[in-house]
C-alpha cells in the first residue's frame, strides 16, 4: 500500500450534517461524507451524498448500535467503499490505514507499533483501533454553544460539530473477477424478458463470494468472484456474528449481502430463474435476516435448518430474482455450504472428476467409496466423515482467516501478486507468484494461505523452524544458516526476510500453528468418535480456501494430515458452489440431501474433557 506523501484537500462538501460527520477522500478523488453514528434522541438519520452529488443511503447505525463503533466500519460497512481483506481489527494488516487531515485521534498502540515517528506526527492512524467522535450535539447545547470549528480544518464552520476527515491511501482495489464461459446467443430483437432463463448458483463464504450462472442445459454461462462485502465487519464469523447481533447491525450486514446477490443477476445475459446459495450457518442467517443470537454465544445452538426455499426482499434491490433455495444445515457451525459439498461428492460424480474447469457430471456417476473425510477449510473449518451413504458424523472448527492470508503481516487473498510457493535453492528462497489473469508475471505483493503453508514446510525441513514454530539461530544446514543471518528483530519480534520485501513473522508462524492444531485435532477427534485408525479412511477430499491450492505433502509434513495420508488426499476446489449447480439443475436431490442431514451426528470438539490440553499437544507442527 503506497502513503501519499502529502494529504491532498479534500472537495468542498454537502451541506453541514447536525450530528457531525467524517469526510473521507478516497484514493480516486472522491469525497464521502458519512455522518457519524451516535445521533440526538428522536433525531433522524440524514442520508450522505459523495462530493459529486450522487446520493448514497441513510446511515443505518442509530444510537448505541454497534455496527460503527470503529471508524474502519464506519467506512466498509456504508456500502460506499468496497472492503479490501482486513484483520478484523488486530492491527496487522494495515489496509485499514488513513491519514487524518483533521482531528486526528492520539495514536493507539498498534498506530505506534505500525508506523513510523513521522508517520503518526503526519497523521496516519489505523481505522479499526479509533472510534467515531461523539458528537457535540448530545450533550443538548445549541450549536452556537460549542464554538466554531476548528478554523484550521478543511471545511471551516460549515462542516458542521465533531467533523473529523481523512484520506484513504492508494492500495490494491479489491478484486471481482467475471469470466464469460459461453457466450448467449439471441435472436435478432430480443428483448431481456425474452432471453433464457439461468439458473445462479452461488457459494457465499464468509472472505469469498463465489457464484456461477448455467442455462438450463447445464452449460455454465458465466462465473465470477469478489470478497465477502460484510468484510469491514470483521474477517472471521464471530465478528460478523457480534455486528448481525444488534438489529441495525443485521440490517446492514444483509443489504451488503443482497445487494451483491443483486448486482451479480443484473450482469447476467438473461434473467434469473433459479437461486441457490450455499453458505455456513452465520452467512445464511445474515442473508435472510433471521435471528443469530443462538450462534453468537455458548452454548450454541442452530435455529435455521435450511433445506427449503426462502423469500429475499422485493425489487429493487433484487429485481427479477425468485425464491432462493437453501441446503440443509447440520449443525450449528455446520451449513449449507456442507451439504452442497456432499451433494456434489454423494450425487455428482465429483470426487471421480474434481476440478471446477470438468464438465458437470452425470448423476450416474459412481459414488465415492467409504469411509472418506469432506474437510472444506476456510475461515470456518467444517469436517464431514462419512461412514456410508446415509451415515456422517459432522463438527467444526474455527480456523480464523490465516488460511487465506488475511491477519498475517504480508498476507492477502489468493489473485496475481500473491506468492503461492517457495523453494529453497542455493541461491536462497525462491517465490512463485501468481500471474496477471492475462499470464503476465507480476512482482510480489503478498502471500496467500498456501504461500504460508508452502514457506513453513520448506523452513520446517531446512531446520530453520523446529517442531514448535521457532526460529532456530544456529541450524545444521548452510541454506538454512544463511537465513538464519538474515533474521532481524523488529519491535521485539523476529522476522525472516522475504524475496519482494515482504517478510514472516514470529506472530506469523504462531497463527498458522493454530490452523495446524485446530485441524489435526479436528481429524483425530472424528476418527476417534468413529472407532478407526488415522489411516482408515478411502479418501480425505480437501475443499475450500486451503484445499483448492494446498498440495497435500505440504500438509503432512506440517502435520495437518497423519503421515501416509497424503497420498489419498485430493483437493476438489470449491465443491460447495458445484453441489448449489447440481441442487439447481436436478431439483430431485433436495430432498435426498435433506435426508442425509437427518444421519449426520454432530461431534462437539470444544465440549470433550481435556479440549484445551489436546490443542496444546497439537500445536506443533510435522
Amino acid at each position: 500500500m503506497s502513503r501519499p506523501a502529502s494529504p491532498s484537500t479534500p472537495p468542498e462538501p454537502p451541506a453541514r450534517d447536525p450530528r457531525g460527520a467524517a469526510v473521507v477522500t478516497l484514493p480516486d478523488g472522491r469525497t464521502l461524507r458519512l455522518p457519524l453514528p451516535a445521533a440526538p434522541a428522536g433525531g433522524n438519520a440524514a442520508a450522505s451524498e459523495t462530493s459529486g452529488g450522487a446520493a448514497v443511503p441513510a446511515s443505518v447505525f442509530g444510537q448505541g448500535a454497534g455496527p460503527a463503533d470503529t471508524l474502519a466500519r464506519l467506512v466498509w460497512m456504508s456500502g460506499q467503499v468496497d472492503p479490501p481483506a482486513l484483520c478484523s481489527g488486530l492491527g496487522r494488516c494495515g489496509r485499514c490505514a488513513a491519514r487524518f487531515t483533521r482531528g486526528a485521534p492520539e495514536p493507539h498502540a498498534a498506530d505506534t507499533a505500525h508506523f513510523s515517528e513521522t508517520e503518526l506526527a503526519d497523521g496516519w492512524r489505523l481505522l479499526c483501533r479509533h472510534a467515531p467522535p461523539t458528537p457535540l450535539i448530545q450533550s443538548g447545547l445549541p450549536d452556537s454553544a460549542h464554538g466554531p470549528s476548528d478554523p484550521g480544518g478543511p471545511h471551516g464552520a460549515d462542516a458542521g460539530p465533531c467533523v473529523i476527515a481523512f484520506t484513504l491511501p492508494e492500495g490494491a482495489a479489491p478484486r471481482r473477477t467475471r469470466v464469460v464461459d459461453a457466450p448467449m446467443k439471441h435472436a435478432p430483437g430480443d428483448t431481456p424478458e425474452a432471453s433464457t432463463p439461468l439458473l445462479l448458483a452461488i457459494d457465499l463464504g464468509t472472505t469469498t463470494l463465489h457464484w456461477s450462472a448455467l442455462a438450463p442445459d447445464g452449460r455454465r454461462v458465466a462465473h465470477g468472484a469478489e470478497l465477502n462485502p460484510q468484510m469491514g465487519a470483521g474477517s472471521e464469523v464471530m465478528s460478523r456474528l457480534a455486528v448481525a447481533s444488534s438489529p441495525a447491525g443485521l440490517a446492514a450486514l444483509r443489504r451488503l449481502t443482497l445487494a451483491a446477490v443483486g448486482r451479480i443477476a443484473a450482469g447476467l445475459p438473461g434473467p434469473v430463474r433459479g437461486l441457490c446459495v450455499a453458505g455456513n450457518t452465520a452467512m445464511t442467517a445474515i442473508l435472510l435476516g433471521r435471528d443469530v443470537s443462538g450462534l453468537a454465544t455458548a452454548p450454541y445452538r442452530l435455529d435455521y435448518a435450511g433445506g427449503a426455499a426462502e423469500s429475499l426482499p422485493e425489487p429493487p434491490l433484487l429485481a427479477a430474482v425468485p425464491d432462493v433455495w437453501i441446503p440443509p444445515q447440520p449443525a450449528p457451525f455446520v451449513g449449507g455450504d456442507v451439504a452442497a459439498g456432499m451433494t456434489a461428492l454423494l450425487y455428482g460424480g465429483l470426487a471421480a472428476a474434481p476440478g471446477d474447469s470438468a464438465p458437470l457430471a452425470p448423476l450416474a456417476a459412481s459414488p465415492p467409496r467409504f469411509p472418506f473425510l469432506l474437510a472444506d477449510l476456510g475461515t470456518n473449518g467444517e469436517f464431514v466423515l462419512a461412514t456410508g451413504p446415509d451415515g456422517a458424523l459432522v463438527t467444526s472448527v474455527a480456523l480464523g482467516p490465516a488460511l487465506e492470508g488475511i491477519g498475517l503481516s504480508c498476507g492477502g487473498v489468493a489473485q496475481p501478486g500473491a506468492v503461492a510457493a517457495f523453494t529453497l535453492g542455493p541461491a536462497g528462497l525462491a517465490a512463485t507468484v501468481l500471474p496477471h489473469d492475462d499470464g503476465a508475471p507480476a512482482a510480489p505483493t503478498h502471500l496467500c494461505g498456501t504461500g504460508y503453508i508452502s514457506l513453513l514446510k520448506v523452513l520446517l525441513r531446512a531446520g530453520l523452524l523446529d517442531e514448535d514454530g521457532r526460529f532456530v539461530m544456529e541450524p545444521h544446514s548452510p541454506l538454512a544458516r544463511r537465513l538464519a543471518a538474515s533474521l532481524v528483530m523488529v519491535r521485539g519480534e523476529r522476522r525472516l526476510p522475504l524475496p519482494g520485501g515482504l517478510h514472516l513473522s514470529a506472530g506469523d508462524v504462531e497463527e498458522v500453528l493454530k490452523v495446524k492444531a485446530a485441524f489435526s485435532l479436528a481429524y483425530e477427534r472424528l476418527l476417534a468418535e468413529a472407532g478407526m485408525p488415522g489411516t482408515a479412511l478411502d479418501a480425505v477430499y480437501l475443499a475450500g480456501a486451503l484445499g483448492e491450492h494446498a498440495r497435500p505433502e505440504d500438509l503432512e509434513t506440517l502435520g495437518f494430515l497423519p503421515a501416509g495420508v497424503a497420498s489419498r488426499a485430493r483437493a476438489i476446489g470449491n465443491a460447495s458452489l458445484r453441489g448449489a449447480e447440481l441442487l439447481l439443475l436436478h431439483p430431485e436431490l433436495r430432498d435426498r440431501i435433506v435426508a442425509w442431514r437427518a444421519g449426520c451426528r454432530v461431534v462437539d470438539l470444544t465440549a470433550a474433557t481435556g479440549f484445551a490440553q489436546a490443542f496444546v499437544r497439537h500445536m506443533r507442527l510435522g
